[in-house]
This record gives C-alpha cells, sequence and structure tokens, in this order.
C-alpha cells in the first residue's frame, strides 16, 4: 500500500504553538513541493524564495534543508 499525502498537520502545529504566519509559510511550501506541478528543482527553487522572503521562517527554511540534503530522494 503506497502513503497518501494530505497535508500539513495544522493542529499538531497550532498546539505546540506554531505563529498563524508560519503555519501559512509551511502550507505554502508543502503546496509547492507536493501540489504545483513543477519539476523538483523548480519548487526548490521556489522554496528558496518564499524562505528568503519576508524574513524567512525557521520552519521553511528547515523544510527546504532536508529537501535539499535528502540523498535518497523524496516521494512526491
Amino acid at each position: 500500500m503506497k502513503g497518501i499525502l494530505h497535508g500539513v498537520n495544522i493542529e499538531g502545529l497550532r498546539r505546540r504553538d506554531f505563529t498563524t504566519n508560519t503555519i501559512s509559510a509551511l502550507r505554502t511550501a508543502y503546496r509547492t513541493l507536493y501540489k504545483d506541478i513543477l519539476l523538483l528543482d523548480e519548487s526548490k527553487s521556489q522554496l528558496r524564495e518564499l524562505a528568503s522572503g519576508g524574513g524567512g521562517d525557521a520552519p521553511v527554511i528547515i523544510f527546504l534543508r532536508f529537501i535539499e540534503i535528502a540523498y535518497r530522494g523524496i516521494i512526491r
């Protein structure tokens, strides 16, 4: 059985006191990587722009770094 992606665990993020702006940025990052029809390199480029713009939320930067150093790749 294949894994199915459903989205960001917003409720868990709220319980951990993530700000609304951070949750919104993570949702945008998720959509950019998994929902937009882009090549992986294009998605990474857009995530870099998202991470650098608007002060760069730390969780988005961590998300991007994880994708960049994943030597076995990611499932999309």
